[in-house]
This record gives structure tokens, C-alpha cells and sequence, in this order.
């Protein structure tokens, strides 16, 4: 059977992994023996839901009810057939605040800035 390495993108979740409120992103890779592209998104998300480090902190929360997860949402940003499964998969994920990331200004923003400046001075 075909072995598939999944890379996973989730959004909008309300709470981050030590409770902090959001919202948060990560990433993450799961891999999966699958026939086809399609059942191996369906197994790596079975696995998401199975993981432990995607589970309610352990901490008490300041509110009151249960976060709202209507916004969030997972992303198969690339499903790539592979050779073989490796020995130790891991799990879990990396996570990250999603305003940190949508404020940030990274090297590409940089150039793309000198580059309008030079324009303008032209």
C-alpha cells in the first residue's frame, strides 16, 4: 500500500496549547499508509482528532463556556506520495499566534518595499 506524508495547516482555533486565547495556527505532518491521495487526507485527519496534544489544556480557562471552533480549520497544504513510512512519526504540532504571523513583515515584504522605493524615485 502506498505511504503518504501529509503536511497540515490549522487556523482559527480560539485557544492556543497551553490555553492562552487566540486565535492560534499550526503545522504539522502526519503519515499515513493510504490507496489514494484523498483516503490518505481522511486517515492524517483521523489522526488529528485521536492526538492528545489537540485536547482541552489541562489548565482552568477564564470564560465560562466552551471556545467557539466555528472558525477553525485544517488545510492539507501538500499530500506527497512517499517510499516508505519512517520509523518514528511523531505527532503533536507547532503552534503559533495568527496575529503575530499576519502582522509580520518578513524578508520578501523588505524587497518588495525597496523595490517601490526605487520606482517612486525614478
Amino acid at each position: 500500500m502506498p505511504a503518504w506524508k501529509c503536511f497540515i495547516r490549522g487556523t482559527g482555533f480560539p485557544v492556543g496549547p497551553m490555553g492562552n486565547p487566540g486565535p492560534y495556527g499550526f503545522y504539522t505532518t502526519r503519515w499515513v499508509q493510504a490507496l489514494n491521495r484523498r483516503k490518505a487526507e481522511t486517515k492524517a485527519l483521523a489522526l488529528l482528532r485521536k492526538d492528545p496534544s489537540f485536547d482541552k489544556p489541562k489548565r482552568r480557562f477564564s470564560w465560562s463556556r466552551r471556545p467557539d471552533l466555528s472558525a477553525a480549520r485544517v488545510h492539507f497544504e501538500r499530500i506527497d506520495r512517499i517510499a516508505f513510512l519512517p520509523r518514528r512519526r511523531g505527532g503533536g504540532a507547532t503552534w503559533f499566534p495568527e496575529d503575530a504571523v499576519s502582522n509580520y513583515a518578513g524578508p520578501a515584504a523588505r524587497v518588495r518595499e525597496r523595490l517601490a522605493d526605487r520606482g517612486a524615485g525614478r
